[in-house]
């Protein structure tokens, strides 16, 4: 199903790198089929994606009786699932309302802000897509993309309005206050800088040095979790730090050299960027560290940025053969970081592989559904 998805869309990316004309006489139509097909895949799943039964059998025992106190989930979150049982107690109507809500938000933000579209949707596929399942902070991410489309318009007082909208459905998209701050050109020095330091603490392993004991603060389950990592955890992570510092300079290195060979530059281009390098950094320094349980779902609101910044990457590109190849590259970097999102969820684990539905793969038995 998602390498299916995968290959509709990267369809639409060679048009749109190599066949403009085409695609634009008929974007609408290729935007819907990818709206379509996204909405089927979340709104149609079933035991499929990150924490199902928490979800699922809040949604079932949902009753009018019920107060928010009573969850453990946010009010936001709890009311809209009040507003969708009064309707239906289809879990499954429930999942496409807030697909379409979601993929809505993103499908505006998305051809707002990036001059390729359709290679932004590809890269947000690859994102988001081993997240699926995420209902509450997914909900608050619909009101983080507005959010963002408003504050390029330099509207920040909308954008703060959507991040406390958000709130109540996910306390996470807090960190985007930091965007306010960031809708600028920062001095490459500085970024340059930000990176080199970055990596040394990388490669000096510290993180992996800290005391157990530090994220019992986080609560009990996190504190179990961060004990069965470090346990397990082995002589891979040099090699995870290194890929991660390879993963994200192949695309922020030509951005820094070649800025102002950069045309047509996307409106709110360096808010993007200057995200993009934030989650750089924590990317960096997390990845294969025992500190990746904790920060991987707040990084999504950076890393989302990865969309906006590879087009702009491949603006740079003249239209020939090196571009056919690195557009067949790119589709390939996605297949590998899709997959990659699946497997880290642990040795055989099956969140999402096989992808299961209402109309495919019925008859299989998930173990892994929490």
């Amino acid at each position: 199903m998602y390498f299916v998805i995968i290959a509709i869309m990267s369809i639409f990316v060679f048009l749109e790198m190599f066949n403009k004309d085409i695609l634009e006489k008929y974007k609408y139509v290729f935007a819907f089929i990818c709206f379509a097909i996204l909405v089927f895949q979340d709104g149609f799943r079933w035991e499929t994606g990150t924490d199902w039964d928490p979800y699922y059998y809040f949604f079932e025992n949902l009753t009018l009786s019920i107060t928010p106190e009573d969850s453990d989930f946010d009010i936001g979150y709890v009311l809209f699932s009040y507003l969708i049982r009064v309707f239906t107690d289809n879990y499954t109507v429930f999942l496409t309302i807030l697909a379409v809500c979601f993929y809505s938000a993103f499908f505006y933000f998305i051809f707002k802000s990036s001059g390729y579209p359709f290679t932004s949707l590809l890269i947000f596929y690859m994102g988001t897509v081993s997240y699926m399942g995420m209902n509450r902070q997914f909900m608050a991410m619909i009101f983080y993309a507005v959010g963002l489309v408003l504050l390029t318009g330099e509207r920040k007082i909308y954008y703060i309005i959507m991040l406390f909208i958000g709130f109540f459905f996910h306390k996470t998209i807090l960190i985007g206050f930091i965007a306010l701050f960031l809708n600028k050109k920062l001095n490459n020095i500085y970024i340059v800088s930000l990176l080199l330091i970055t990596i040394i603490i990388a490669m000096s392993g510290v993180i992996n040095k800290l005391p157990l004991g530090l994220f019992a603060l986080f609560g009990d389950e996190t504190g179990d979790r961060m004990e069965y990592y470090f346990i397990n955890l082995d002589a891979t992570s040099m090699t995870s730090t290194l890929f991660a510092i390879f993963r994200r300079l192949i695309w922020i290195i030509p951005l820094l050299l070649f800025d102002s060979r950069i045309s047509g530059k996307p409106k709110g281009y360096y808010l993007f960027f200057n995200l993009y390098l934030i989650g750089t950094v924590f990317y960096i320094l997390c990845n294969g560290t025992i500190l990746q349980i904790i920060v991987s779902r707040a990084l999504i609101y950076f890393n989302i940025m990865e969309m906006l910044i590879i087009p702009v990457v491949f603006t740079l590109l003249r239209p020939n053969y090196g571009k056919l190849i690195a557009t067949f590259m790119l589709t390939a970097y996605v297949v590998l970081f899709t997959y990659k999102g699946f497997v880290g969820y642990g040795e055989n684990t099956d969140y999402f592989l096989p992808y299961k539905g209402l109309f495919i793969n019925t008859n299989y038995h998930r173990q892994y559904t929490r």
